[in-house]
């Protein structure tokens, strides 16, 4: 299939599949258990991101590989393991490594399908500073993050309007500001290079 004059290779066995848009085309997908994954790699609740828990990750190459869960994704079949000191439940520290695991699987699974441009993100993970900005600097490109809780009735409100500009979509919340430091790119290449 070819994306943007980009040839893609839709692989079943890395989820990756075609799905119908809302105006009946078939674009490319790929998809991993996110959220379940989050909720089992974090294994309860934890505070947010401070600079000392985002230090502490990248500096020690804190990172978690893939597959939480090993049944689904780009990287099926593949068993998870922390590199480095695994991080204490409930500390920040583990959250800023599970955020940059689930950014870092995202941006493959953006690879797959042959994504350029600008990325829109809904739901929880909107609200996770750390997972966008990694997103961002893994990706290179911009991240806007939607506050609505509905995305999908708002997204079928905008079809009927007429309108599919993200720029004026209602709950468009302000892209968050990439890390000054090249240090994220780096600790974004590592891992790339130690998954299966």
């Amino acid at each position: 299939m070819s994306v943007g004059g980009q040839s893609v290779s839709l692989d079943p066995e890395k989820d990756v599949l075609i799905n119908i848009n809302a105006q009946g085309a078939a674009v490319p997908s790929a998809r991993f258990m996110g959220g379940r994954e989050q909720d089992l790699a974090t294994g309860g609740p934890y505070p947010e991101a401070t600079q000392t828990a985002l230090a502490e990750a990248l500096n020690k190459g804190i990172m978690l590989t893939p597959a939480f869960v090993p049944e689904t994704g780009p990287y099926r079949g593949c068993t998870s393991r922390w590199v480095g000191l695994e991080p204490r439940i409930g500390s920040a520290e583990r959250g800023v490594a599970v955020a940059f695991y689930l950014a870092l699987v995202t941006r493959r699974c953006l690879e797959l399908v042959g994504h350029r441009g600008k990325i829109i993100v809904e739901g929880p993970f909107a609200r996770n500073r750390v997972y966008l900005q990694m997103l961002s600097v893994a990706t290179r490109c911009n991240v806007v993050p939607m506050v609505s809780a509905t995305g999908t009735s708002q997204g079928a409100a905008l079809l009927v309007k007429g309108s599919v500009n993200s720029q004026n979509a209602a709950g468009a919340s302000s892209v968050p500001q990439k890390p000054e430091t090249d240090r994220w790119a780096e600790y974004a290449g590592q891992w790339a290079g130690i998954c299966c």
